[in-house]
């Protein structure tokens, strides 16, 4: 059946671009028949928000590259019971060294911040960012900082000479920063999309990077696990394997974070610039509010894809239960979540596989410093560090 629908939405596909239609009615067409996951079930003691974290809108987004206004974005977000969406508009790589640039996109920012006044949803959480993009080493989302306040405190002549400081400035002026679609690697394809190298190099090759790159991949806190375009469209439909850049992508992020010293948060985004939206990061929130929603992420209190996976839950044998981002020092750990099927991973090797609520051991080397994630249904999760200084 899964194959039959798959050629179905291809076909209809290949069928639209031979009566000359867009590439964005071909996504849009495609889009039709993605996963579209359950609301998020209670969790005591949290509140479960379900959001989009790579979501474009124009303006600031040229007309050519995006179809969808900001009215339609937040019309979508709500009528798909989104919680949260992170606006990411492009822009350029270094684009706070050159005057012209910087300067366009502070009004495009005013800009979209008055749009926002005017009409925002009173239960969405709207938050204004951007899409840093480096066709060269590759793109990030950034939000939670006030861009202004960081250019204020970033001179032009500054930036020209050490443009890391404007990564290292987000960071201390409390923003986010997310590695996008870092596997989405080139595939042959009659879809030039299809044909792109769009990952993020510094997961790839060992350099050397620009200093902004290689700050960026150190201090970011989040992986973009689950792009539901490369997902749905790369993997599902041209590929015929859904998991592959999930699987592929989760064991990056369990391991930038172990190589960095802190945590690395497993996200997820639309990366949609046509009319769908789907819920796609679900983060465990003390409050409905934009700063609860940024510390869930900096603690990576997180899944993917579908919200069974943030009932993934850990503890030193005889203690509390700890949810997903929690650190546990010991050489011995409980896991249990509800769901199923239920699969857990040490550094994305397989190590248990419970039943829906039934409790497993998982064991680590002395010394290790381990990320133990799993797969809930169709969701994955963010790590639980093991025996990690952070």
């Amino acid at each position: 059946m899964r194959s039959r629908i798959r050629g179905a939405v291809v076909g209809a596909a290949f069928a639209l671009l031979l009566t000359g239609c867009s590439q964005h009615v071909l996504v849009d067409a495609a889009m039709m028949s993605a996963y579209r996951p359950p609301p998020p079930p209670p969790r005591a003691g949290w509140q479960i928000l379900a959001g989009d974290m790579h979501c474009h809108v124009v303006p600031p987004d040229p007309p050519w590259h995006v179809t969808r206004e900001l009215p339609e974005t937040l019309e979508i977000a709500e009528s798909e019971g989104l919680d949260f969406v992170l606006l990411t508009p492009h822009v350029r790589a270094r684009f706070f060294a050159d005057e012209r640039r910087r300067a366009a996109f502070l009004e495009d920012q005013r800009a979209l911040a008055e749009d926002l006044e005017r009409g925002r949803p009173r239960d969405l959480v709207v938050v204004r960012g951007l899409e840093y993009t480096d066709f060269e080493y590759g793109h990030l989302s950034l939000g939670f900082a006030d861009p202004e306040a960081v250019l204020a405190d970033l001179p032009l002549d500054e930036a020209r000479a050490h443009p890391e400081r404007f990564f290292e400035k987000w960071s201390q002026a409390g923003g986010v920063m997310v590695i996008n679609h870092p596997v989405l690697t080139p595939i042959p394809s009659v879809f030039r999309a299809a044909r792109g190298d769009l990952s993020w190099r510094p997961f790839e090759a060992p350099g050397p990077f620009p200093p902004e790159i290689a700050t960026a991949n150190r201090l970011a806190q989040g992986v973009e696990v689950f792009n539901l375009a490369v997902t749905h469209m790369r993997d599902g439909l041209l590929l015929g394997d859904r998991e592959r850049s999930l699987k592929h992508a989760s064991v990056l992020a369990a391991h930038a974070g172990r190589a960095h010293h802190h945590k690395v948060a497993a996200l997820g985004g639309t990366d949609s610039h046509t009319f769908h939206l789907r819920a796609s990061t679900y983060v465990l929130a003390e409050a409905r509010t934009p700063a609860a929603i940024r510390d869930a992420i900096v603690a990576a209190r997180t899944c993917v894809r579908s919200p069974e996976a943030c009932s993934f839950e850990a503890r030193v044998p005889g203690g509390p239960w700890q949810p997903v981002g929690a650190s546990l020092q010991s050489t011995s750990i409980e896991v249990r979540a509800s769901g199923e099927p239920v699969v857990v991973l040490r550094d994305g090797e397989i190590v248990a596989r419970p039943r829906s609520g039934e409790i497993a051991t998982v064991t680590t080397a002395p010394g290790a410093c381990s990320a133990v994630y799993a797969k809930v249904g169709e969701g994955y999760s963010s790590p639980i560090y093991v025996g990690c200084p952070f």
